[in-house]
């Protein structure tokens, strides 16, 4: 399944707006030594050059995917080799996380926005199709309140049970609940109501019908519901609209 498209363009938009390079070296220390140091999988993604650096610990020998100390540079910010090690509805809700996440970096005044991060739990199977525990962490170290963010990090560790989910600030180790955030205003008014006759099962034609409104404006909507909430599909646009309460 292919990540996000909404968080992919916003992510784009952001880097495509960053002159700076940035200490794209440091960074890169940073995450080499969380894989080092928490035997983690640890994924620096550049969004201005579309690349990905991911280090390996020994998670990524426990899920089979590659030996410790191992380094695989991807032309993607997304790490579809470890993407499909994910239990589809973990990833899902993954994506949902993530896009609650990046919104909520955007919204206030925060200042030291690098000291967020996302945590979640994953299901993750390893070569033998074994499930695993797994904490995701997601953070932006480069963001700050007055430049568009270029570099994300994502840390895979082993854990034995589930933890607490949600958004901590690192300086303070307070954290807000994913849940607490209102993401209706994420589509418009005629968006919902097209997706809503979704859910109900009704097809493009009856939207039109029902609403009065062409099949071509509809399939135009339809495409921006995929693309605002980061869906491959409808199926998709679904169950995230679900688990944002945008619908239902």
């Amino acid at each position: 399944m292919k990540i996000d498209r909404q968080l992919d363009e916003l992510l784009k938009k952001q880097a495509r707006h960053s002159d700076d390079d940035g200490d794209k070296a440091r960074l890169k220390l940073v995450a080499q030594s969380y894989a080092l140091a928490e035997n983690a999988i640890a994924v620096l993604s550049d969004m201005k050059s579309q690349t990905s650096t991911i280090y390996y610990g020994k998670v990524g020998e426990l899920l089979g995917i590659a030996h410790s100390g191992e380094c695989h540079e991807i032309s993607s910010i997304w790490e579809e080799e470890i993407m499909c090690r994910i239990h589809p509805d973990d990833l899902i809700s993954k994506q949902i996380d993530e896009l609650m996440f990046f919104h909520f970096l955007q919204s206030g005044d925060k200042k030291e926005l690098s000291d967020y991060i996302c945590v979640n739990n994953l299901r993750m199977c390893d070569e033998k199709g074994v499930f695993h525990n797994i904490r995701h962490k997601i953070l932006y170290p480069d963001a700050t309140g007055n430049k568009p963010v270029r570099f994300s990090l994502c840390i895979y560790t082993a854990a034995e049970e589930c933890c607490q989910t949600g958004i901590i600030n690192s300086a303070t180790g307070k954290m807000e609940p994913l849940e607490n955030r209102d993401y209706k205003d994420l589509l418009s008014l005629r968006e919902k109501e097209i997706l809503s006759c979704i859910d109900q099962g009704l097809e493009s034609k009856q939207i039109a019908h029902k609403l009065s409104i062409s099949f071509h404006t509809v399939s135009r909507h339809r495409a921006n519901i995929r693309q605002k909430l980061n869906a491959q599909n409808t199926a998709d646009a679904l169950r995230i609209a679900k688990g944002l309460h945008i619908i239902g």
